[in-house]
């Protein structure tokens, strides 16, 4: 059996960012997941999620320095594409053409912050519903909205709850980008800030995240340092 690492994508941030602008212009369905440690080490327990990240018809992206290094143990050369790039992008394009958003996640106060920063930087996007993710019948107010048909299709329910109620319902959307995007709208709506540049330019956003959250730490090792551990033996 293949390793999920094998379906990463391989061009770079700017090929990817314009293979999303087609899709969003010409309302092509579409479904990314941004992939970091922990996700990989889920679909090892999880063959729906070990499906999902070896299909043809899902876009899996690096999002984190780990992923990019496990790709390079195993021959393969990949660029890091974060979630918060991705969803900055699609926003930016999606106000240029006059699209649509859904949301379902985050807490209730991220929610309102992100409903504020859309209608001050984003006034032409179309709210279609911004849904936080402490709610009933999560799947019922999906489903519905997907086949109203929103443009961007973002749910924020953590790793990999999110990736999963896409893959659901994705089947029956007639278009739109659909991403699991994890915490990007905490960063983008001003509830937490991202790590700094140093950070992002040496490819240790982690450590400022544990810096910031100590908490993180016992996640962190069980999802990265096992995930690396876990590609050394397959390259063995």
């Amino acid at each position: 059996m293949k390793h999920a690492l094998c379906k990463v994508y391989e061009k770079d941030k700017q090929a990817f960012f314009s293979t999303l602008e087609e899709a969003l212009r010409k309302e092509k369905k579409t479904f990314v997941i941004t992939a970091n440690a922990e996700i990989f080490t889920y679909s090892k327990t999880n063959p729906t999620l070990y499906d999902m990240l070896t299909s043809d018809d899902i876009t899996v992206i690096a999002d984190g320095i780990s992923v990019v290094k496990a790709c390079g143990m195993i021959g393969r050369e990949v660029e890091k594409i974060t979630g918060v790039e991705t969803v900055s992008y699609l926003l930016e394009k999606a106000n240029e053409l006059h699209k649509s958003i859904f949301l379902l996640g985050c807490r209730p106060e991220v929610v309102a912050l992100f409903r504020e920063k859309l209608a001050c930087d984003y006034p032409n996007i179309v709210i279609k519903d911004l849904v936080n993710g402490y709610i009933e019948h999560k799947d019922d107010v999906f489903r519905r909205h997907v086949a109203e048909g929103a443009d961007l299709v973002f749910t924020a329910l953590g790793v990999p709850n999110q990736e999963l109620l896409i893959h659901k319902y994705f089947g029956e959307a007639k278009k739109g980008i659909f991403i699991g995007i994890g915490g990007s709208i905490d960063v983008i709506s001003g509830a937490k800030k991202r790590a700094p540049k140093f950070f992002q330019k040496h490819n240790i956003e982690w450590l400022y995240r544990i810096m910031k959250e100590p908490n993180r730490i016992r996640r962190f090792y069980q999802n990265n340092i096992k995930f690396i551990r876990d590609i050394r033996k397959l390259k063995r």
